[in-house]
C-alpha cells in the first residue's frame, strides 16, 4: 500500500496545522477549483507514472 499515491483534492482552506498533520501521509494537496478537468488529470497521471515501475517480463 505504501506505493499507492495518497492525493487530496479539497474546497477546505487548510490551515498551516491540517498540513501538518497530513505532511508524510499525502503525496499531494490539491485546491478544488485551480485546476480544470484535464489538469487535475495530468497531475494524477504524474503522480501515479513516477511509483508504477516496468515489471520484468516472465520467464516462461
Amino acid at each position: 500500500w505504501e506505493d499507492i499515491p495518497v492525493v487530496i483534492l479539497t474546497a477546505k482552506d487548510l490551515t498551516v496545522e491540517d498540513r501538518q498533520q497530513l505532511k508524510g501521509n499525502v503525496e499531494r494537496v490539491l485546491q478544488k477549483g485551480d485546476y480544470n478537468r484535464e489538469q487535475l488529470l495530468s497531475e494524477v497521471r504524474e503522480l501515479v507514472k513516477h511509483r508504477v515501475e516496468p515489471q520484468a517480463p516472465a520467464e516462461t
